[in-house]
């Protein structure tokens, strides 16, 4: 993740919130949503990070493909907001 955030430019606080859905491999570019004055922003995906962003990812996959068959829940609540809807389970 040091390498993403220094190739692309991209902040810390960006790169905590960056999710699978706002990489793209084809084009190269991450997508950085709600970044410095919560403005939405393109930037480059390192050619040499490539490889290993797509090994990072499939093994992601696999751990939620796992987890799903063994029922786990795949977000966790933060905080106040897990005690208020601690009944709720999908």
């Amino acid at each position: 993740m040091t390498m993403l955030i220094y190739g692309s430019g991209m902040r810390v606080s960006e790169c905590v919130r960056l999710r699978v859905k706002d990489i793209d491999l084809e084009q190269n570019i991450v997508i950085i949503r709600s970044g410095k004055g919560d403005q939405d922003r393109i930037t480059i995906l390192p050619e040499r990070l490539k490889d290993g962003m797509i090994r990072y990812i499939e093994r992601f996959r696999e751990i939620y493909t796992d987890d799903l068959k063994k029922n786990i829940a795949g977000v966790v609540m933060p905080g106040g907001l897990g005690r208020k809807y601690s009944d709720v389970r999908e």
